[in-house]
């Protein structure tokens, strides 16, 4: 299928996967590289991956693994940046150490294609904005070594409490 096709569907980017289409991964990462200022913390509500556009995450229900880098304690563990509530999240330790990261692990002999995923605000009203994820970039990976870049933002300012920002590959 061509790139110009892809795009009636919402894919703008596709990685090189022999096949000429997407590529299914069994790990996803969010690579942040900044935040918006704060020297402590870097946080999110929410990390989301979307197997349609404007679909349901397909982190819920896949009996798949979410990891961090690192997190300030069990009320803001990884667990919390997957469990699809605005009201919990990940928050890094402090001070927070460049680059910080969120991967899902789907499983082997699961892996899917991602055509969207969502990032949320730092999950507390402290600072929101400052330690939200400014700059970033979007990886899909099948054995944690070898990561292809699916996407990459930056200039992700303005966040507020419990925002949620949506992109499509």
């Amino acid at each position: 299928m061509s790139l110009a096709r892809l795009g009636q569907f919402g894919i703008s980017k596709v990685a090189a996967g022999g096949g000429g289409g997407p590529t299914a991964y069994r790990y996803y990462r969010l690579n942040i590289t900044a935040n918006n200022g704060d020297i402590n913390y870097i946080g999110s509500n929410t990390f989301a991956l979307r197997e349609s556009v404007g679909g349901a995450d397909a982190v819920q229900g896949s009996g798949g693994l979410g990891t961090v880098k690192t997190f300030l304690g069990e009320t803001y563990n990884a667990a919390k940046l997957f469990d699809n509530s605005n009201g919990t999240g990940w928050i890094s330790v402090n001070p927070v150490a460049f680059p910080e990261w969120a991967q899902w692990d789907f499983g082997t002999g699961n892996e899917k294609v991602i055509v969207e995923y969502a990032v949320g605000a730092y999950p507390t009203s402290n600072a929101t904005n400052g330690r939200s994820p400014n700059a970033w970039t979007f990886q899909g990976s099948n054995d944690l070594s070898a990561w292809t870049d699916l996407d990459s933002q930056t200039g992700q300012t303005g966040w507020t409490l419990a925002e949620l920002r949506v992109f499509t590959l």
